[in-house]
């Protein structure tokens, strides 16, 4: 049970560091960037966010079940096979999207503006 208590404490102290992050570097970062230059910083934020989306989009769900299956049949080997898989295939998808993104970058006028 020691565990479990260490584990809540871990993850409210991260989420609670999630939550004050930005409330100290935001008023510092529209101050230095100014109106349009957080606009272009919010932009670039929301574009990687639906990226990472998209990289990441089922794998927290089907991948876990895979897992949580092969640790009760004690499977180690496919444990490692599925994460070496995921973790290959998360790349290969960043890669693909990252190389999309500057494409679109270079075609969209209103994103070749923000990309500086």
């Amino acid at each position: 049970m020691n565990l479990v208590k260490k584990n809540i404490f871990i993850l409210v102290f991260i989420q609670g560091i999630n939550y004050l992050f930005p409330l100290l570097t935001i008023p510092f970062l529209s101050r230095v960037f100014g109106p349009e230059g957080i606009g272009a910083l919010t932009l670039a934020q929301a574009i990687i966010l639906y990226l990472g989306f998209i990289v990441d989009f089922g794998f927290g769900l089907t991948v876990t079940r895979k897992i949580s299956l092969a640790e009760k049949n004690k499977d180690q080997n496919q444990i490692n096979n599925l994460f070496t898989q995921t973790l290959i295939l998360k790349i290969v998808f960043f890669i693909v999207l990252v190389f999309f993104a500057g494409l679109i970058s270079q075609f969209v006028e209103s994103l070749s503006d923000v990309k500086q």
